[in-house]
């Protein structure tokens, strides 16, 4: 048995985040320059499941924590508390005790969001003390005077940001951002409508949020990096990939990185069974088809049945109108879902935001996200 270099879940090294060098620049950029006493804006990834959000906050992590950082990763839930909780235990535990005074360890072990309540703006205790704005500026300075004792800085990762109240995310923002003294930032991932709850308009009170870098749309991978991401990983553990093979795969993932990850690691471990300990791992085409089904079937159970069923019937009319149509021209489609139901446009935004399509910026055409799901929806269509 050979080790899968595929395996799904482990965090990714740079040269395995094919098509993401973008990001992973804008990363390198905010760090060096928070280290360098600037103060750049937090770092927000949007991308549609599957696209590598949770890759690059995992890269962070690891890259920040090699500069000597203080920094946690939490998976947003609706209580924003728990984000905090999840970034002060992470620090706890990476805390460089030889280098930072104890007084600044008991203050930080002292700290508790959850005991005293963040969500939704409440008032910490009886009336007249801090809010929870205030609260959390607080445990930001205190750690971002660790960080300026040991020249470092400090990261809070959040990732499927658009779980998270509206308010609860600006105000995460707004905390960090007050911070200017202080090498203390934000990165968070999460479905492309979450860059609306943190600087769009949300009502008469609030016109706009914070400032916020938006690097690249993670967008579905070129050809020619599919095919590295396929190629790459094989070669670097001595194993082969046939010709035929790869492009079955290739098309198969239409770009999609999880579902190129799955469908090698599904076809590695195929060929693995009917290779010897003597000769290399080699991927055929009949161990490719074997995981484009395998995986073709665990997408339709993870990802095509429930994006269905969560849906709306206007947004399965969109759909269906979108999968059902000759051409998907960005134009064209929203003339031609005009009449499918009341908003369609609107509709087609909420597909957008819960990334179920994307936009394409280079031909401006519109597709489905996730592999597979244009030929489900139009399965549904046949059978209604």
């Amino acid at each position: 048995m050979h080790p899968n270099p595929f395996s799904v879940g482990t965090t990714r090294p740079a040269n395995y985040m094919f098509g993401r060098g973008g990001q992973l620049r804008a990363i390198e950029r905010w760090a060096y320059e928070i280290q360098n006493e600037r103060h750049p804006d937090p770092i927000c990834f949007c991308g549609a499941t599957g696209t590598g959000k949770t890759s690059l906050l995992k890269y962070a992590q690891d890259t920040l924590r090699e500069k000597g950082w203080l920094c946690g990763y939490s998976e947003a839930s609706p209580d924003a508390s728990s984000a905090i909780d999840d970034f002060l235990d992470d620090v706890r535990r990476e805390l460089p005790r030889g280098r930072i005074p104890e007084k600044f360890i008991s203050r930080i072990s002292e700290l508790s969001v959850s005991a005293v309540g963040l969500s939704a703006g409440i008032k910490i205790g009886d009336v007249g003390q801090r809010t929870a704005y205030a609260r959390v500026r607080e445990i930001f300075s205190i750690l971002g005077e660790i960080a300026k004792k040991t020249g470092t800085g400090v990261a809070l990762l959040i990732d499927e940001a658009q779980v998270l109240p509206q308010h609860d995310l600006r105000l995460l923002f707004r905390a960090i951002e007050s911070l200017h003294g202080y090498p203390v930032s934000l990165i968070v991932a999460g479905l492309p409508g979450v860059a609306g709850n943190i600087s769009g308009v949300d009502d008469k009170r609030e016109l706009s949020g914070p400032s916020v870098l938006f690097p690249p749309h993670l967008s579905p991978l070129s050809l020619s990096e599919s095919s590295e991401a396929l190629y790459v990983p094989v070669e670097d553990q001595g194993g082969i990939i046939e010709g035929l093979a790869a492009i079955a795969m290739t098309g198969f993932a239409e770009g999609h990185p999880l579902t190129l990850r799955k469908v090698g690691g599904s076809a590695w471990e195929f060929a693995d069974q009917d290779a010897d300990d003597s000769s290399p791992v080699t991927i055929k085409e009949k161990h490719a088809n074997r995981a484009i089904r395998e995986v073709g079937r665990q997408l339709k159970l993870a990802y095509h049945e429930p994006m269905w069923q969560r849906s709306t019937d206007a947004q399965r009319k969109v759909m269906i109108a979108l999968a059902t149509s000759s051409a998907l021209d960005i134009m064209g489609q929203r003339s031609d879902i005009s009449n499918v139901t009341r908003n369609a446009h609107d509709v087609l935004y909420e597909l957008f935001c819960r990334g179920v399509v994307y936009e394409d910026g280079d031909d401006r055409g519109i597709d489905f996200t996730i592999p597979g799901f244009y030929a489900y929806v139009q399965s549904k269509a046949r059978s209604m």
